[in-house]
């Protein structure tokens, strides 16, 4: 039988198959505009002066502490700048670590570049207490936590109020599900915040919402941007992480005069939101049992609030997702056959080609050489093929 030049070709594909290890797969980060960080959006109504003119809304009580927005100019496409100011200033608060006094700044700065990080201690159940000291008594009923980007919630969320003497809970520990609980409206200077982990924890703010809905009203804040004519704006809010936007250059928008008012209009869900999920795997970070690894199954054994495939079991200093040998210790990570298994978990039977490394290669070597004759005789015997036919 001769082989044609196609049945060759099929034949040494096929080989090659075998011979060429298997491709791994890799999960890639979806990448996206600024707007999908943000979970709502709000129309400003389209300028009607003939000039740039400087324009003024009042922003509704859920904007009131949202650090994070974001102005977008819909027919320059671009970003803008923009200041707000409010009236009524909340009252300040302070944030501390409880167990050693150190005061922790960047949890009140209202910046989210900066941040508070919580390392996982070596038994990998983590747990901070955070004294949060008020300027004067002041009424609240929610905690609100922004968390760095890739960062998953604290395993658990526990609020108490120091009344007098006495501790007051406000909050048993719960499981967050999502950045702000609530609690019973409760009047106090200080409070207790207490937070579990199971995960490193990156913490960019904290605040205490003062009141409730109605009391929020108390206090007023407003925008101001340049509006270009016939120009429609959108504002984004709702980041659920930190969201870096560059914008051009800032007009004296404070000092402006024949500032033109208006009304925001009533926000919708943002369409382009897309939550946060490093690995991919179809769990948001914030919900993610291990952020950096793929597991869509969120498999947590130990019910510990860690997947699995985070968890170093054997105590080697690798994650079961890369350890070549999850059961038994193996620092160096050998794998002397390069087989992925690590040396320390190999069967003794799968050693041979570990005391004879040349073996593969001559075994490869040989494929090649075959593949080699083969294609030569086959592109020998095709004319003789065709001449006969």
């Amino acid at each position: 039988m001769v082989l044609t030049t196609s049945r060759c070709s099929w034949l040494l594909l096929g080989v090659l198959f075998f011979l060429l290890p298997a491709p791994t797969v890799a999960f890639t980060v979806v990448d996206c505009e600024p707007q999908c960080a943000y979970t709502t959006v709000f129309t400003l109504p389209t300028s009607s002066a003939a000039v740039p003119t400087v324009m003024e809304v009042s922003l509704p009580p859920e904007l009131l502490y949202d650090d994070q927005m974001a102005l977008w100019e819909a027919v320059a496409e671009r970003f803008v700048p923009f200041i707000t100011t409010r009236t009524g200033i909340p009252v300040s608060f302070t944030v501390t670590n409880a167990e050693t006094g150190t005061p922790l700044p960047a949890l009140t700065d209202a910046d989210a570049t900066s941040f508070a990080q919580f390392p996982l201690p070596e038994n990998m159940q983590g747990e901070v207490t955070l004294r949060v000291v008020a300027e004067r008594p002041v009424s609240v009923s929610g905690l609100r936590l922004a968390l760095d980007a890739h960062v998953a919630l604290p395993r658990t969320v526990g609020v108490s109020a120091v009344v007098g003497e006495r501790s007051e809970i406000l909050l048993a520990p719960i499981l967050p599900g999502g950045s702000a609980v609530a609690f019973p409206r409760t009047t106090a200077q200080e409070f207790i915040v207490t937070l579990t982990y199971a995960q490193p924890l990156r913490i960019t703010e904290l605040r205490l919402v003062e009141g409730d809905a109605a009391d929020a009203e108390v206090h007023t804040r407003t925008l101001r941007y340049l509006a270009q004519p016939g120009a429609s704006y959108h504002l984004y809010s709702g980041a659920d992480r930190p969201v870096h936007i560059s914008v051009g250059e800032r007009g004296d928008l404070a000092g402006a005069e024949n500032i033109r008012r208006q009304v925001l209009k009533e926000g919708r869900q943002n369409d382009a939101y897309v939550p946060a999920d490093l690995d991919s795997d179809g769990v948001v970070d914030t919900l993610d049992n291990c952020v950096q690894r793929y597991n869509p199954d969120q498999a947590d054994s130990d019910n510990n609030g860690r997947g699995d495939v985070c968890e170093d079991y054997d105590r080697d200093g690798h994650e079961e997702a890369i350890d070549n040998c999850p059961t038994e210790p193996n620092r160096d990570q050998r794998d002397t056959d390069s087989d992925g298994i690590g040396d320390a978990c190999d069967p003794e039977e799968s050693r041979f080609t570990e005391q004879n490394a040349w073996i593969p290669w001559v075994g490869m070597g040989f494929a090649a050489l075959v593949l080699v004759m083969v294609l030569v005789i086959a592109l020998r015997s095709e004319p003789q093929r065709v001449g006969d036919e």
